[in-house]
C-alpha cells in the first residue's frame, strides 16, 4: 500500500498518527482508490478520448488523479475495470481489484452512469 500517496492524495495531517498495521488503512486507501476511480471515470470515461477534460483532469488537486491521467491510454473512453485496475496498481492495493472496482459500479450506477462497465 503507498501511504505517502494516499496522504498526498487525501491532504489529511492525522492519517500520519495512524498505526502502520491499523486497518484503518486499508479502508481509507480503497476509498481513496474508489474516489479516484469516480474522478477518472467524469462523464462515462470520456477523458481517455477528450482532450479538453484530460486536460482539466491533469490539473485536478490530487496527485493521483494527475498521474493517471497522463498514463491511461487515450484514443477510447476509460473503463471502469480498465481505471479501478490502474489506481489499484498505483496505490499498492494488490488484492484489492475486484472490490474496488465493484464499488466504483456501484457508486457510478447511484449517479446514474452506465457506461463504464465495459473493459
Amino acid at each position: 500500500m503507498n501511504r505517502a500517496l494516499v496522504l498526498a492524495t487525501l491532504g489529511t495531517a492525522w492519517l500520519n498518527t495512524v498505526p502502520h498495521e491499523s486497518p484503518v488503512w486499508e479502508a481509507i486507501t480503497r476509498e481513496c482508490a474508489v474516489q479516484t476511480a469516480l474522478v477518472l471515470l467524469t462523464d462515462d470515461g470520456a477523458a481517455g478520448w477528450d482532450a479538453t477534460l484530460r486536460d482539466t483532469l491533469a490539473r485536478d488537486p490530487s496527485p493521483l488523479v494527475r498521474q493517471l491521467a497522463a498514463e491511461l491510454p487515450k484514443g477510447r473512453h476509460w473503463s471502469a475495470l480498465l481505471v479501478s485496475t490502474a489506481v489499484c496498481q498505483r496505490l499498492e492495493l494488490w488484492s484489492a481489484t475486484k472490490d474496488v472496482y465493484r464499488s466504483t459500479l456501484a457508486r457510478l450506477a447511484q449517479n446514474g452512469q452506465t457506461r463504464p462497465a465495459a473493459a
